[in-house]
């Protein structure tokens, strides 16, 4: 029979039979921990029953204050089984066992954490999910952009071919997919990149003391604190000014050309002229006749 799966201990817990088997991954894999019960500061222990002498000549196994348990990576409790289910109660409260991987991996001291399908799962897709998103961005970028794509990566690649860039760029989606999601949708992405094409083309630079500077204005003490500074919306008339210094060409405005027809009001053997209006710099009209 097919196990469920479940989003959290409690749900384990409670589950039907064939679900209700609690197993325990160790952090380091090989190592072993020996626990005791754990005081619940009221001067008993926490999961242990508190049982006179004629309670526990009813049963075949109860906890003690000094009861022990060692604990290993793959280690199972079949809480359909009463002994196990009782050792359980008191062991699943160890200063050493997180509830799940997620709260493992934010604490201190956490050995072992609950095996959670459903968990593991979930983290599984999510990372899957990712990397197709980080591929897909780099197969549907142009490959002009390769190259600072990789620079922000941290990886000169100017003088390579498009190809080389582009392996390099799919293994970094492999590895770390959330980094290369990064370069493309950062919410900071776009200052980033003119900051980058700011400093190769010397509209930005980056004086003795690494600070970084647009003419007289400190724009920060790094990459980093440059990019914060420049995203303050206060300094958004700096960016288009940095834009027009790193890209001229985007900024200047195509001609104008319009062809006036020959008038026809009167007859006259002098050849036909056609003149030709155009607006040159400053909007100023220049005509000329052919």
């Amino acid at each position: 029979m097919e196990r469920n799966t479940f989003k959290n201990l409690e749900q384990l817990e409670n589950g039907t039979p064939t679900d209700k088997i609690i197993m325990l991954k160790s952090v380091y894999k090989t190592g072993k921990t020996t626990v005791q019960p754990v005081s619940d500061g009221m001067g008993w222990y926490l999961g242990v029953a508190r049982l006179s002498e004629e309670d526990k000549r009813k049963l075949t196994s109860w906890a003690e204050p000094t009861s022990k348990y060692t604990l290993r990576d793959g280690v199972t409790f079949n809480l359909n089984d009463p002994a196990q289910k009782m050792t359980w109660e008191w062991v699943k409260h160890s200063s050493c066992i997180a509830l799940s991987e997620e709260i493992c991996q934010h604490t201190p001291g956490a050995e072992f954490y609950v095996y959670l399908e459903n968990e593991v799962a979930a983290k599984n897709i999510s990372r899957k999910e990712l990397k197709y998103k980080a591929i897909a961005a780099i197969m549907n970028d142009n490959a002009v952009n390769y190259p600072m794509r990789a620079e922000l990566l941290g990886v000169n690649m100017d003088y390579a071919e498009p190809s080389v860039i582009k392996d390099f760029l799919m293994d970094q989606a492999e590895s770390n997919a959330e980094k290369v999601l990064a370069i493309y949708e950062g919410a900071d992405v776009s200052v980033r990149l003119l900051l980058l094409k700011a400093r190769k083309k010397g509209v930005i630079k980056v004086d003795e003391a690494g600070f970084y500077r647009y003419g007289t204005v400190v724009l920060g003490m790094s990459e980093r604190a440059s990019v914060d500074w420049l995203q303050d919306r206060a300094h958004k008339h700096l960016i288009e000014l940095i834009e027009k210094e790193t890209d001229p060409e985007y900024f200047v405005k195509d001609e104008v050309i319009e062809e006036v027809e020959p008038t026809t009001s009167q007859v006259t053997d002098e050849p036909e002229v056609i003149e030709k209006v155009r607006k040159g710099p400053g909007g100023r009209i220049i005509t000329t006749k052919k």
